[in-house]
């Protein structure tokens, strides 16, 4: 089939299951190239997802139930060292605890300027 839109035509072929845009194989959903002709010619849209997208391939891949692990008493223990936690960095950024360093005398300023208000 040959699609024609406002940017350009497109090819789709239903049986491979392509579209020259690239959306079908890339995403394995029809594009709304193929939608259009998988609706031109009555056929069930369903059958050209891909299968990964199924019901049946969702209930496979949770089926498997995952065992939780025991406590840490039932761990098997090993003869290789503990991990260590990673080093210690400190990050670039705005320093929080430095304050400025004051002139000398401007606390003798600031408690005569004190005074004087009250």
């Amino acid at each position: 089939f040959e699609v024609d839109e406002e940017a350009g035509t497109y090819v789709v072929d239903l049986e491979g299951q392509t579209c020259s845009c690239g959306r079908w194989t890339l995403f394995g959903i029809p594009c709304w190239h193929a939608v259009a002709c998988i609706k031109l010619r009555r056929y069930k849209w369903e059958q050209y997802v891909h299968k990964a997208y199924h019901v049946e391939a969702y209930a496979a891949a949770y089926a498997p139930r995952v065992r939780a692990m025991p406590e840490q008493r039932g761990w098997v223990q090993t003869d290789y060292p503990k991990p260590l936690p990673p080093p210690h960095r400190v990050l670039p950024g705005r320093p929080l605890d430095h304050q400025r360093k004051k002139a000398v005398g401007e606390d003798q300023e600031r408690k005569e300027a004190k005074k004087v208000n009250r």
